[in-house]
């Protein structure tokens, strides 16, 4: 049986985080017909019946979704994201960008959307709170906050301070599994899927504990020794 080369994600966090990741997230289905209602209840109109959404008063509309240039599977996947919206009535133009264009662009919030990849540098969320909380340095929604934008805004602040305070796994575990809910409830970020990952190593090494981010095999190089002769 082949393996897929990538998993649905439904979360920022994927399974292979197995300390973190939640796997009682919302999850939902491709469904063209529920999302051109839910934009008709937003105010949008396909004005002139050519099943391609305007605004409520008639006007074009159009979303510019900010991608990596140069990177071939972000800019493809980009397109992608653009066909199967455009299937439910939405006009949306790619614009691939240079990193250092598209980083200043999400910082700042000047954007419509963006598909990119975002790397944690630790498989802990507490060791990334620029990007949880809402006066972080890299939050991409409502970015450069004094105070929370939202009351769900808030809650995840209050909920990071707290378990970045707690030395108790499973209490850290229970208010990340809030966050993620949160997340995945409101989405102000999207997750597609997670790449599924193999490692390999000589027969000669034992104790490898993977990591789900980089550098995989040496991120527990403390726990890796020389196998006993066999």
């Amino acid at each position: 049986m082949q393996r897929p080369e990538a998993v649905q994600a439904d979360g920022p966090i994927p399974p292979g985080n197995r300390t973190w990741y939640s796997d009682k997230l919302p999850r939902y289905a491709h469904d063209v017909a529920r999302a051109r209602q839910l934009l008709t209840e937003a105010g949008l109109k396909d004005v002139d019946g050519d099943g391609i959404f305007e605004t409520s008063a008639g006007k074009p509309l159009a979303i510019e979704l900010l991608t990596q240039r140069g990177h071939a599977i972000r800019q493809r996947g980009a397109e992608v994201i653009a066909s199967d919206l455009k299937d439910v009535g939405l006009t949306v133009n790619v614009v691939p960008l240079d990193v250092s264009a598209l980083i200043d662009r999400l910082t700042k919030g000047t954007y419509d959307a963006a598909y990119y990849a975002v790397a944690a540098t630790d498989t802990d969320p507490s060791a990334n709170l620029d990007y949880w909380l809402s006066s972080g340095s890299f939050h991409l929604w409502n970015p450069n906050q004094k105070t929370p934008a939202t009351p769900w805004e808030a809650e995840i602040d209050m909920l990071m301070q707290q378990l970045t305070g707690l030395t108790d796994v499973r209490e850290r575990q229970a208010r990340f599994a809030r966050v993620q809910q949160i997340i995945a409830t409101e989405l102000p970020t999207i997750s597609f899927a997670a790449p599924s990952l193999m490692t390999a190593t000589s027969t000669r090494v034992d104790g490898i504990e993977p990591s789900a981010i980089t550098p995989y095999l040496l991120w527990r190089a403390d726990t890796m020794r020389l196998a006993p002769p066999r």
